[in-house]
């Protein structure tokens, strides 16, 4: 499958200063794709690239076998785009508002409005004025501007900024569905790491301009092989003996600690441990690190 879009050596500087620097992706169609970072990372300088809206100081950015240089206008046609937030007029109804995009873009239909409508759920709403939507309603009004023209590529940055939980969960269905259902590829930036883990399929996470991981999101956030959680007191005591005997890596968490231990040397633990007369409460694999606590770890915010 040849990707959507293709990020290859980009680089951009600004006066003396590396922005982006070196960054090769590849982003495929279906897929829900996530850019995750701090603030400040290079995410939305990222998205102003693949959206011609900044040029590259160095590499090649290629959209649906398109060179973005070379062939702005045949790339950026492949292109559906809302950076930051979409502008609207509140003084028309959705649907004018559609319309009026519409003629903006050569060979949409009034059955294309119609369907870009139903898939974002805007049907019974559709011809009420601008200005009485809610704002996940207005971001879903944007997603319907930026499909109109049927791209391969939707590129949103940060699209649940200042959303409720109801309209954060409408967004990622949407989503979800373009990407999963209309075989789109979706490209989304965001510093929120829960809604990327439900979000997206694979992510690269950024940081100061670099690529320091890209990975499917299942095996981001897997659990480290060999992971058990021991509740067991007193603690000074079972610190103690861990260090001791065991030489075992382990960190406190919760009530309890998180071990590296191989399955079949727990027993012999436990033995041990009774034998102490150490109290065991429970022990058991440990539970899958979160996509925050991936993140802290690989970009030097976690501690043990």
């Amino acid at each position: 499958m040849k990707p959507a879009i293709e990020l290859a050596h980009v680089t951009k500087n600004i006066g003396n200063k590396t922005i982006i620097d070196d960054v090769s992706l590849m982003m495929y169609p279906g897929e829900v794709y996530g850019l995750l970072g701090p603030n400040g990372a290079g995410k939305t300088t990222t998205i102003r690239m693949m959206v011609g809206l900044m040029k590259t100081t160095r590499g090649k950015i290629t959209i649906s076998g398109k060179d973005l240089h070379e062939d702005f206008e045949g790339a950026v046609s492949k292109v559906g785009a809302v950076v930051e937030n979409p502008e609207m007029y509140d003084y028309l109804t959705g649907y004018e508002n559609l319309i009026h995009y519409q003629r903006m873009s050569k060979g949409v239909s009034k059955e294309r409005l119609q369907e870009v409508v139903n898939l974002v759920d805007l049907s019974k709403r559709i011809h009420e004025k601008v200005r009485t939507y809610s704002l996940g309603m207005r971001q879903r009004l944007g997603l319907a501007q930026a499909l109109l023209h049927k791209p391969d590529l939707l590129i949103l940055d940060e699209p649940t900024n200042g959303l409720d939980p109801a309209g954060i969960r409408e967004i990622r269905s949407y989503l979800k569905k373009l990407a999963h259902e209309e075989g789109i590829c979706v490209v989304v930036s965001s510093h929120l790491l829960s809604e990327m883990e439900k979000m997206c399929d694979r992510i690269a996470v950024i940081q100061e301009g670099k690529i320091i991981q890209v990975s499917h999101v299942n095996d981001f956030v897997k659990q480290v092989e060999d992971q058990w959680y021991l509740e067991a007191e007193p603690k000074e005591k079972v610190i103690a003996l861990l260090k001791k005997d065991h030489h075992l890596e382990m960190k406190t968490k919760d009530k309890g600690f998180h071990l590296k231990i191989k399955r079949e040397n727990i027993p012999a633990l436990l033995n041990r441990l009774t034998s102490e007369e150490i109290s065991v409460y429970q022990i058991r694999e440990a539970d899958k690190n979160t996509l925050e606590e991936q993140f802290l770890m690989l970009t030097g915010g976690g501690h043990s």
